[in-house]
């Protein structure tokens, strides 16, 4: 009998990145920094953010082109640590808004890599990306953690590095805000599961940007992307 999926990680509120526009600085706050992780049913995992010491304080803080914003040296470092015993795990990087924000999220960008520099999610909007699993936000990315091909446990450790940027059709007067957490949520897949039933879902969106979903044969895909274009509704 196949057990049910198990919750690994359920909130991980680190950091917080606020952006003021209209002259003001952008700035950088550290939110709660303690881990909320729920019992596990089988394998570990953990974020770490390696550069929580730095001060952005004098960032770009008007709106600027994706060339720009893709190359900034302001960015936020952080990996993603996992050790699986008998079932995958399936890992979701979030991204979260504050509450109060006043800048209208259409106009934020959002982009992440490795930390080589390869490309995990090109440059969108916020609206644009799917909603995440958990957390009333959206997803950066997700990961896939899987035992090793003898059943038996592996630690594996993946880096990211995160860009956040104000779009350059923004054309707002006064000092706008945007503020963020980056959560981390988690889940076993059923071991049961064969590897070759787990996918990898790339989008097209016909410009060349990169953004994809981890998918599990005979399950239902849920959140995808929001289609996005300036005039038009869609249902």
């Amino acid at each position: 009998m196949k057990r049910k999926n198990r919750l690994l990680i359920s909130l991980i509120s680190l950091f917080s990145f606020v952006f003021l526009v209209g002259g003001i600085s952008y700035g950088y706050i550290v939110y709660n920094k303690d881990i909320v992780q729920a019992d596990l049913s089988t394998g570990s995992i953990s974020i770490d953010f390696s550069n929580v010491s730095n001060q952005i304080s004098s960032a770009i803080n008007q709106p600027i082109t994706d060339g720009l914003g893709k190359n900034m040296p302001y960015y936020l470092d952080f990996s993603v640590t996992g050790t699986v015993d008998t079932a995958p795990i399936l890992y979701e990087i979030q991204i979260v808004p504050s509450s109060g924000n006043t800048l209208e999220t259409q106009y934020v960008k959002i982009y992440l890599t490795d930390q080589s520099g390869n490309v995990l999610l090109s440059p969108f909007t916020y609206n644009e990306l799917y909603a995440s699993e958990k957390n009333n936000g959206k997803t950066l990315y997700q990961g896939l953690i899987s035992p090793n091909v003898n059943g038996t446990s592996k630690t594996e450790t993946s880096t990211y590095r995160l860009r956040v940027w104000i779009d350059e059709n923004y054309r707002g007067v006064g000092a706008n805000t945007f503020g963020y957490s980056v959560y981390l949520y988690a889940k076993n897949i059923d071991e049961e599961v064969s590897t070759d039933d787990i996918h990898r879902l790339s989008f097209d969106f016909g410009d060349g940007r990169v953004m994809s979903k981890i998918i599990v044969e005979g399950e239902k895909y849920g959140a995808l992307p929001s289609p996005v274009k300036e005039g038009y509704d869609f249902a």
